[in-house]
C-alpha cells in the first residue's frame, strides 16, 4: 500500500526513483572510458554496486512504506544485476525512464510529496487531510491509466504552484553539469488552509473530468515499476 502518512519527509529534489536511477546512469557513462576487458568488467561491477547503494538510499528516504520500499529495492537489484551481467545497457535505462514517465510515475511521486509537505501541514482537520489524499490518489490512478496527462495536472495546480519539468534527459546528455535540485511543483506563495482546500478542489475537478472513480484504489507503485522492469528485461 502507499501509506506515506507516518513516514519521514522525503528529501527535496527530483522524484525518488528518478534521482536514484540517474545516479546509476551517470556512473554507467563513466564506463565508456575504461579500456581493457578485465578492467571494464571489474569496474562495471564496482560502479553497479555504488549505484545500488545510492538508489537504495533514495528509496529509504522516500515516503513509501516499508513493504513498498522493499519491493522497489527488488527491482533496483534486478536492474543492477542485469548491468553487472552485461544484459542491461544505457538504452535499457532510457526505455525504463520513458515507460515510467508515460505512466505518470514521477508526477505521482512528486504529487504525494506535495501533499505531505504543502497540503497536509496547512489543513486544519483530519477529514480535510484525508480528502486531499484521496484526490491525490485519484490523480495517481488517472495518470497511470493515461486518462490524465502531466500538462493537465500542471494546469490544475497553476494558480498556487509553479511547475518544473523533470530534467533527466538533460542529465543524461550532460552528466558533468550539476542540475538544480528542486521539487516538481514549487509554491508561488506559502500555502495556507484556504489555498490547500482550493488545491484539493482543483485536483477533485481534474479527477472528475477524467472520470476517475471517487473511491479508486491507490496506485501501487512497486507493481508499476516491476511491470516496467519486466518490459525492459523480459518477464522472469
Amino acid at each position: 500500500m502507499n501509506d506515506y502518512q507516518g513516514s519521514p519527509p522525503p528529501k527535496a529534489g527530483m522524484s525518488p526513483w528518478l534521482s536514484g536511477c540517474l545516479i546509476v546512469v551517470v556512473l554507467l557513462l563513466v564506463l565508456g572510458g575504461v579500456g581493457s576487458y578485465f578492467a571494464y568488467h571489474q569496474f562495471r561491477a564496482f560502479m553497479a554496486d555504488m549505484g545500488r547503494v545510492a538508489a537504495v538510499e533514495v528509496v529509504r528516504d522516500s515516503h513509501l512504506d516499508a513493504d513498498d520500499q522493499e519491493a522497489m529495492i527488488v527491482e533496483i537489484d534486478r536492474m543492477v544485476d542485469g548491468f553487472q551481467e552485461g544484459t542491461v545497457a544505457l538504452a535499457d535505462l532510457h526505455q525504463l525512464f520513458d515507460e515510467l514517465q508515460q505512466q505518470g510515475t514521477f508526477d505521482y511521486l512528486q504529487l504525494m510529496t506535495l501533499h505531505r509537505e504543502q497540503l497536509r501541514p496547512a489543513l486544519s482537520d483530519d477529514a480535510a487531510v484525508a480528502d486531499a489524499r484521496q484526490q491525490v490518489e485519484r490523480i495517481g490512478q488517472g495518470l497511470a491509466s493515461r486518462e490524465i496527462r502531466s500538462h493537465q495536472l500542471d494546469s490544475a495546480l497553476d494558480e498556487y504552484f509553479v511547475a518544473h519539468a523533470d530534467t533527466w534527459e538533460e542529465d543524461l546528455q550532460n552528466p558533468e553539469q550539476q542540475q538544480e535540485e528542486r521539487n516538481r511543483w514549487e509554491p508561488r506563495n506559502p500555502i495556507d488552509s484556504e489555498a490547500a482546500l482550493a488545491v484539493t478542489e482543483s485536483l477533485r475537478q481534474l479527477a472528475d473530468d477524467a472520470e476517475v472513480a471517487p473511491d479508486a484504489e491507490p496506485v501501487h507503485l512497486p507493481t508499476i515499476v516491476r511491470e516496467a522492469v519486466d518490459n525492459v528485461l523480459g518477464s522472469p
